[in-house]
């Protein structure tokens, strides 16, 4: 029979080893200086030169990438590969969008996961030109 001493203890380790952390502390965690999407280094069909930026949006039909100032929207059918940068994967398209796994992921990864309209881009151009303005 376990005392209630013994429930103590075993309860008192338990919350012990939920606390202690081998994880980031606050000295090391390095803030965010603003909102990012993932780095993405995006290879089309016949063109040997990546397009690189972050990604802002993913849908069924294109995807959304910022290249200061400028984002450019590219269609799954151009698209050969999606090399994700800081998250170390690369998604194969093959002229058609990804499997519904790895569109979420693609989704989760971006600045803006429930899409963009063309009135939200209009904006982030402008948004993204004035910063560059700045001194």
């Amino acid at each position: 029979m376990i005392t209630p001493t013994r429930w103590i203890l075993a309860f008192s380790f338990l919350l012990s080893s939920c606390v202690l952390s081998s994880g980031q502390t606050m000295t090391t965690l390095t803030p965010a200086n603003g909102p990012e999407g993932e780095q993405v280094a995006i290879t089309l069909y016949g063109i040997a030169a990546p397009v690189s930026g972050e990604l802002l949006a993913v849908d069924s039909t294109r995807i959304a990438v910022l290249q200061d100032p400028n984002i450019r929207e590219l269609s799954w059918t151009v698209i050969h590969k999606v090399r994700l940068m800081t998250y170390g994967k690369t998604i194969y398209a093959t002229r058609t969008p990804p499997d519904s796994a790895e569109m979420v992921l693609l989704r989760a990864l971006s600045w803006f996961p429930q899409g963009m309209d063309s009135t939200l881009a209009v904006r982030i151009k402008a948004a993204r030109r004035e910063a560059l303005r700045l001194p």
